[in-house]
């Protein structure tokens, strides 16, 4: 998707901030990098947006074993690279 020129990480950003700020207690900080929104209930997180020029990357929590199962059933869904 090309990025959109109102916001420096694009529209598929403003998209995704929209849903994730849809939840029922979300909200948006930024305690890492200013650039690098995360999305927490009750100061809880459970979802970490990054995008560049490279791609859009989102980390979601979830239950360990769950992961597994995405995983296996969804290419696009990779572990945390260490």
């Amino acid at each position: 998707m090309p990025r959109s020129s109102t916001h420096p990480k694009g529209a598929r950003f403003k998209a995704w901030q929209a849903y994730l700020l849809s939840k029922p207690g979300a909200s948006e900080r930024h305690p890492f990098d200013p650039g690098l929104p995360v999305y927490s209930v009750k100061c809880k997180m459970f979802a970490l947006y990054s995008g560049d020029a490279d791609g859009d990357t989102m980390n979601l929590k979830c239950w360990p074993n769950w992961s597994l199962e995405l995983r296996a059933e969804h290419k696009a869904i990779k572990p945390r690279a260490r």
